[in-house]
């Protein structure tokens, strides 16, 4: 008999008895602050950094712009190096908070008269977008046989976004999450 298992085999010892264990689902003791001064207190604040921030929106013509991003207890502050008006995004009207996979982007999706808006925050420049969109001088080849493609160049972005998203991928898991918990207490 290959491979079976022979009767004549020790048995195993038995199981000891189970014990009954008791959990309560009651609280005998409720918050002693909300959670929103919970989170402040206990410093979950992410740090401000510098970010490169870009409206998704159709009718803009997708320009980034640098700043410093912050969190604060009741906004997402955007505030840009360049002197222009910063941007303010109550935590309120957050829908959504989500890293793009492989990539040091940050996409906001919130609410602004009465539609749905996405920002991306870049935590590393944004690569130039003007070769994908047909707007820039076409570069020459490296060695000077051909000139570039739009694919060689949106796959040496990818490149870019790739690097970039290895060194700052746990701060942008960090600011994702606190942007999620800090929006769904003002909910």
């Amino acid at each position: 008999m290959n491979g079976s298992r022979s009767i004549a085999a020790e048995p195993c010892p038995p199981r000891p008895a189970r014990t009954k264990t008791v959990t309560s689902s009651t609280k005998v003791m409720g918050r002693l602050w909300s959670k929103a001064a919970h989170a402040t207190k206990m410093g979950a604040m992410p740090e401000a950094v510098t970010v490169w921030m870009v409206e998704l929106s159709p009718g803009l013509a997708g320009q980034e712009r640098r700043g410093t991003l912050s969190l604060q207890p009741d906004v997402i502050a955007f505030v840009p190096s360049d002197g222009s008006e910063d941007v303010r995004i109550p935590l309120a009207q957050v829908r959504k908070a989500r890293r793009l996979r492989g990539s040091p982007v940050l996409v906001v999706t919130h609410d602004a008269g009465g539609r749905a808006v996405r920002t991306a925050f870049y935590f590393a420049q944004p690569p130039p977008l003007e070769e994908l969109r047909g707007e820039g001088a076409e570069r020459p080849a490296p060695l000077g046989f051909r000139k570039s493609s739009r694919r060689r160049a949106r796959r040496q972005n990818i490149g870019y976004l790739g690097t970039w998203n290895r060194q700052l991928k746990a701060d942008i898991e960090e600011w994702e999450k606190e942007i999620r918990h800090a929006a769904s207490d003002r909910r």
